[in-house]
């Protein structure tokens, strides 16, 4: 069977540390940590859970969510991100998309991709010498209705089973869910609520997520902007390796940066040993 070899969440945009030096340079550290565990596990896959930014995926696509399954991702390349190419692997993800339909998941497969910094920052710190492939895993915040979170940590489930049970065997998997925590795209003078990025935390790392999996998405943009609901792509890595324990590695408000940024290494539970989960379904 395959195996989860690490799984880590962290927010996703890099600005310029101008202003605002020390906690940049904190965020580049924590960063950095995150990006040490994962490569330090050698994955093969590295699966990406994060959404686009309309700079591939328009208001008009109604599926809540798509799988990349092209063999190659160059990055969009805006905020200066080097235009490397990361490998594919297409198998992974056209399978991952038959075995969610299968219980019930509107999903679409991505033939094409250009990531954008949603996916294409994170994989400068967990994928700097492009070794492991590359799957993304959008989440599409931007429909319309959005997307429930108890949705995402079903997909969560899936995707922990799928890894476990139908994945090639031997085959060493690495999930990062990249997003958040408090901004409001859009907004110039509003984005950080830290109250609700460290009551996120605090209960990402005791693994009480029970009331976050049942806010709605107005209830999370209301408090913590139309950002804050990325913190559903950190819920369903939770969600794909029940029991982790989760360490939180940084945390900083980022008045300037317009966002609070964030990143935790999640650890199978302790005495366990494993990273199989059970299909849901």
């Amino acid at each position: 069977m395959a195996e989860i070899v690490a799984a880590v969440a962290t927010s996703h945009i890099l600005m310029s540390p101008a202003g605002a030096d020390e906690p940049a340079a904190r965020v580049f550290d924590g960063m950095w940590r995150l990006g040490q565990h994962v490569q330090a596990a050698r994955p093969d896959v590295i699966v990406v859970v994060s959404n686009d930014h309309m700079f591939n995926i328009g208001p008009e696509a109604d599926a809540p969510f798509f799988v990349g399954c092209a063999a190659s991702y160059v990055p969009f390349g805006e905020m200066d991100i080097p235009r490397d190419e990361y490998r594919g692997d297409a198998q992974f993800g056209l399978g991952l998309i038959e075995h969610c339909r299968r219980r019930g998941v509107a999903m679409e497969a991505l033939g094409s991709l250009r990531p954008d910094h949603g996916i294409a920052v994170p994989l400068l710190f967990v994928n700097p010498d492009r070794a492991a492939a590359v799957v993304p895993l959008l989440v599409n915040h931007s429909r319309q209705q959005g997307v429930a979170a108890m949705e995402c940590w079903y997909l969560g489930q899936l995707l922990g089973g799928y890894i476990s049970a139908v994945a090639p065997a031997s085959l060493r998997v690495a999930l990062v869910g990249a997003g958040g925590l408090s901004h409001r795209v859009g907004y110039e003078t509003m984005g950080v609520d830290e109250r609700f990025d460290r009551d996120f935390l605090a209960d990402f790392e005791r693994g009480e997520l029970a009331r976050w999996r049942e806010m709605s998405v107005e209830e999370i943009e209301a408090v913590a902007g139309n950002g804050g609901v990325e913190i559903m792509n950190w819920m369903m890595i939770a969600a794909a390796l029940p029991g982790a324990r989760a360490s939180i590695v940084y945390y900083e408000a980022m008045p300037s940066w317009l966002t609070g940024m964030g990143g935790a290494v999640l650890r199978p539970h302790e005495g366990d040993g494993r990273s199989r989960v059970d299909d849901p379904a």
